[in-house]
């Protein structure tokens, strides 16, 4: 279940045209990594500060099978157990593909 938070930054995405190049963005960076990353890892390579528009996105990726969680380990910053990512190796896609194919 999405946070309210992360809900309205999505939406705010959709308005400003950015929900496809930002999840272009989100996923690159992320591919590019051999090891996987961190939500805030990646938050911190695209230099943003809005965790809203970091988590939702990779959880969405997620959902659509672009990035597989590899396992947890503890964030240097918070000290708490996170997520690590990595791409699973198929073919990136927006959403709006997504959309059109079903």
């Amino acid at each position: 279940m999405l946070h309210q938070n992360s809900k309205d930054s999505y939406q705010e995405h959709v308005e400003t045209g950015r929900r496809d190049t930002w999840r272009k963005r989100v996923y690159d960076f992320i591919e590019e990594s051999e090891l996987g990353v961190t939500d805030r890892q990646v938050l911190e390579g695209l230099n943003t500060m809005e965790v809203n528009n970091i988590r939702p996105e990779i959880t969405r990726m997620k959902q659509d099978g672009l990035i597989v969680e590899l396992g947890k380990t503890r964030c240097l910053v918070t000290k708490k157990a996170v997520r690590v990512v990595m791409a699973s190796g198929m073919a990136y896609f927006d959403k709006q593909s997504l959309k059109r194919s079903k």
